[in-house]
């Protein structure tokens, strides 16, 4: 019979059984007793002694108290949880190889508020790669996995190719398993991937889509109203420079080294055309690295790059798969880790809100902060659902008047009524989404696609047993009256 905690991981012992004892005060004999390991003191203390020094230097607690102070020292804030969710994001790109997913944060605020300043700031302290008007061409060569992205002016699209960049950067690159962005390179005729998985702050003036909203915490910036404005400016023209980078980045090498080591060599296979042999490669970049030679040390021929062409047969992992997170998965199943989550979100589910507080909690446990940033992420959320409620309302309002209005033209020809109740109107969509478009252009927000204006269209109450499609065209037959539909223009029932 084996002795008691023989057969556990020594990490899940100490996270989940032996650390909140040491931290309630209890000494190595009455941890001992506690957990029934009588005899096994040694072995607990070895455990202690180890992983308490391992979290010491882990320890991210006094590093984001100094970013956080940076940023105030910066910038004025209106609201104090802004930087506290910002400082908590810093730290998040330094460790974004540890995570399953990432949170991104949307800076929004009116020209001359300081956000490109901001961004500056946070490239400083990321070592991160910013971008305004990306090029596919750009993503290619200048995004890699788990970096940090920073953008300026998201919201104004310049042409169809940075539009393409910026959908694939975006759309897909919180989720750490995300499928790379594929292009052709016509240089090498060969099929490109490309990573995309990342932090982002996304800086914008006008509306931000909502499906990026929803993918993180919305941060406002304001011109600084106090007496002393003016400092900001003098510093922002010098900005306090030191080590800060370099800790933070060593910090988040220490942590993915503890939490989620690599698993060993990122490698490909090739085949010599000319012997045959397979050559295997290490790979040390996101771009696919061939072989310089048919190298002798693998039995091959021993002939140059130059001289053979080699075909590729078995294609290197994706950094995703590269990295041991089995560690940072226990952190979530830590007691009370659930109860820390629902603190923030009001109600746990399978939904949006609660996967960010997850990962916004799971970066906090893994930094040390998790008291710290608790109340400031409950308000980024409620604010965040608030903003993308104000969004979606306003869209939906400026909808319903667009179909509201079409809808009385046919059935009111002139002054008199040519359509009964009970009948239907057929209206074309691709006229009430022009009208709907040139109305948000109006008011200065971007044209919104077809997906989005499906949800539109369905959250408007035009489902899809409403659409008819004689021929190429789509058209929505809408019942008269209009308000029999599902939902109205303040988005409750009929009655």
């Amino acid at each position: 019979m084996s002795e008691p905690g023989a057969d556990r991981d020594p990490f899940d012992l100490y996270m989940k059984d032996i650390k909140p004892l040491v931290e309630a005060g209890q000494s190595i004999p009455e941890i001992d007793k506690h957990l029934d390991m009588v005899g096994r003191e040694p072995y607990l203390k070895e455990l202690v002694d180890g992983y308490s020094k391992s979290y010491s230097e882990l320890d991210g607690s006094n590093l984001f108290k100094d970013i956080l102070s940076c940023l105030n020292f910066h910038f004025w804030f209106e609201q104090q949880w802004d930087p506290i969710v910002l400082a908590l994001a810093v730290l998040e790109g330094a460790i974004a190889k540890a995570l399953p997913a990432v949170f991104y944060v949307p800076i929004s605020g009116d020209k001359g508020c300081g956000k490109t300043n901001l961004l500056a700031l946070l490239r400083w302290l990321t070592r991160g790669k910013q971008f305004e008007n990306i090029s596919t061409a750009a993503l290619a060569r200048e995004v890699g996995y788990g970096n940090t992205i920073l953008m300026d002016e998201c919201d104004i699209i310049y042409n169809k190719d940075q539009q393409e960049a910026q959908a694939a950067l975006l759309r897909q690159g919180y989720k750490a398993d995300a499928p790379a962005y594929t292009r052709w390179d016509k240089d090498k005729k060969c099929a490109e991937e490309v990573e995309v998985f990342g932090v982002k702050f996304l800086a914008f003036r006008g509306a931000l889509d909502s499906a990026l909203q929803s993918r993180g915490y919305i941060i406002g910036m304001t011109i600084c109203k106090t007496n002393d404005a003016y400092q900001y400016v003098k510093r922002n023209l010098f900005p306090e420079r030191d080590d800060l980078p370099e800790r933070i980045a060593k910090w988040g090498e220490d942590v993915v080294k503890r939490f989620a080591p690599r698993k060993g060599k990122r490698e490909a296979v090739f085949r010599c055309v000319r012997c045959g042999t397979p050559i295997t490669v290490e790979q040390t970049s996101s771009e696919l690295i061939g072989p310089f030679e048919c190298s002798s040390d693998q039995s091959g021929c021993g002939r140059q790059a130059s001289t053979t062409k080699f075909i590729l047969i078995k294609k290197p992992l994706r950094e995703c798969d590269m990295h041991d997170r089995s560690k940072v998965k226990e952190v979530m199943y830590l007691e009370g880790f659930d109860e820390e989550v629902k603190e923030i979100v009001g109600q746990l589910g399978a939904n949006r809100s609660s996967e960010l507080a997850t990962i916004a909690m799971l970066v906090a446990h893994l930094a040390g902060i998790q008291h710290e940033v608790s109340k400031s992420l409950k308000t980024a959320n409620t604010r965040t659902e608030m903003l993308a409620g104000e969004g979606e309302s306003e869209d939906m309002e400026m909808l319903w008047d667009i179909v509201e209005r079409l809808h009385s033209e046919q059935v009111v020809v002139g002054q008199q009524k040519r359509i009964d109740d009970g009948q239907s109107v057929r209206l074309k969509q691709s006229e009430i989404k022009n009208l709907f478009n040139l109305a948000r252009k109006d008011v200065g927000k971007k044209r919104v696609g077809s997906s989005t204006f499906a949800k539109l269209r369905r959250s408007l109450g035009v489902k899809d047993n409403l659409l008819a499609k004689p021929g190429n065209a789509i058209f929505w037959d809408l019942p008269v009256p209009l308000s029999t539909i599902a939902n109205r223009k303040s988005g409750g029932d009929s009655s």
